[in-house]
């Protein structure tokens, strides 16, 4: 299992290739307006495993309210980078 930090390094990368390309050499240094949105698409995904994790939670009889504390920490990984 990945760590948290490495998940949201990997979350990013797949954000950023797809309106980047493939090629990392051609991306342009510390474009802000890419690396914001690369972070809250990150967000949103981990917001969405979350939301289908709680789903899970529920219809297994659990508590529907808990929060994955991996994926919790996946989001402070994501706003730190």
């Amino acid at each position: 299992m990945k760590t948290p930090k490495q998940k949201a390094k990997e979350l990013i990368r797949k954000f950023a290739l797809l309106h980047r390309g493939e090629n990392e050499s051609d991306w342009i240094d510390k474009d802000i307006t890419f690396d914001y949105l690369d972070q809250e698409c990150a967000l949103i995904a981990v917001d969405e495993m979350q939301l289908i994790m709680d789903s899970l939670w529920k219809i297994q009889g659990t508590n529907e309210g808990q929060k994955s504390s991996y994926l919790e920490e996946v989001k402070k990984e994501i706003g730190k980078i």
